[in-house]
């Protein structure tokens, strides 16, 4: 029921840990998405088991030419499925507002249709007469009179 977002700007980042040491192991796993010198990744490695595991995953896949493209395809497959679920779903919007609108406007005219159909009953107008004018079918009128 309760939705939290932080925003976290790589490039604000501070260089060290508070005194209190709170965030520490965020503020790590952030550093090393914005680290730019081996150094600093094989110092964040030695951090805890899965920084060190993450990091040995990281050039494992960096190394390997194949695995590196396979993985950019991979990024762009989603990128573009998420960019075209987002525009069928717009577009079903669209159609479901338009649908919506022509079912309102039919459902507008035929009860136009049957109010004028029933002051011309009450006028005393013959059923013929008033099929003729409204496009109303005779049985449709005679259950107005009801």
């Amino acid at each position: 029921d309760v939705m939290e977002i932080h925003t976290l700007e790589l490039r604000k980042l501070p260089e060290t840990v508070g005194a209190d040491g709170k965030d520490g192991e965020l503020l790590d796993w952030l550093r090393l998405i914005r680290s730019e010198s081996e150094e600093e990744i094989e110092m964040l490695a030695t951090k805890t088991e899965e920084m060190k595991m993450t990091v040995g995953r990281l050039k494992q896949l960096s190394e390997d030419e194949r695995t590196r493209m396979l993985s950019e395809a991979r990024e762009l497959y989603l990128m573009d499925e998420a960019a075209r679920r987002d525009a069928a779903v717009a577009e079903g919007r669209a159609e479901g507002r338009a649908e919506g609108r022509a079912e309102g406007e039919a459902r507008g005219r035929a009860e136009g249709k049957s109010e004028v159909a029933c002051t011309m009953l009450a006028r005393g107008m013959s059923i013929g007469d008033i099929a003729d004018i409204t496009g109303l079918n005779e049985r449709d009128i005679l259950s107005l009179r009801q």
